[in-house]
């Protein structure tokens, strides 16, 4: 097997799939990515709070023979560290 069939595919917006409970395109690329034979994992890029259990069952049924992996950064997990340490949170006004 090559190095190429190892790569992972990255989701790096699935936060909002997962926070806006729309979960139905989300699982449709797991489907999609779970047919592509040199593809072997999923990686989800969001914040810990949005992950359910029940999503996270709906993708594995969805794409049964991939490795599903949950890519989120530490600083999401304390809210004080993400807004006032790091300036992560935007303001609507900037967009």
């Amino acid at each position: 097997m090559s190095t190429e069939a190892k790569r992972p595919v990255v989701y790096p917006d699935a936060t909002t799939s997962l926070r806006e409970r729309t979960t139905e395109a989300l699982l449709d690329i797991a489907e999609g990515i779970n047919a592509l034979r040199r593809v072997r994992t999923l990686v989800l890029e969001t914040r810990l709070e949005f992950v359910e259990t029940r999503v996270l069952a709906q993708i594995r049924e969805a794409a049964p023979r991939l490795t599903l992996n949950i890519l989120t950064g530490f600083e999401t997990h304390d809210p004080y560290i993400r807004d006032k340490v790091l300036f992560k949170r935007e303001p609507l006004e900037v967009f």
